[in-house]
């Protein structure tokens, strides 16, 4: 996977994982750890690749089938009701600030 690939999906996840924690719905704390997870996954590919720009990008671990329907899911309502993160991570970092 390229590193615009890469990006892309992180930002996936972080939209998810944002909305479902603003909105309290659809996601467990279980399966946001699961989310966490693979966006971890995806970060330490970035720096191994860094590292070794001809390193091939590929997922370590993803989530489960029944969690990535839900993103999807989560993604359609994003895209329907124009949610931006920006505002929930700024109310976040505020709260442990």
């Amino acid at each position: 996977m390229d590193k615009a690939a890469v990006w892309k999906r992180i930002d996936v996840l972080r939209d998810a994982l944002a909305w479902s924690l603003e909105h309290n719905r659809l996601l467990t704390w279980g399966q946001r750890v699961y989310i966490n997870m693979e966006r971890s996954a995806w970060q330490r590919e970035l720096d191994w690749n860094k590292i070794n720009p001809d390193y091939v990008m590929k997922a370590n671990y993803i989530v489960p089938g029944e969690i990535e329907s839900k993103i999807r899911q989560i993604s359609a309502l994003i895209k329907s009701s124009g949610y931006d993160r920006s505002n929930y991570e700024r109310q976040y970092i505020n709260q442990w600030s």
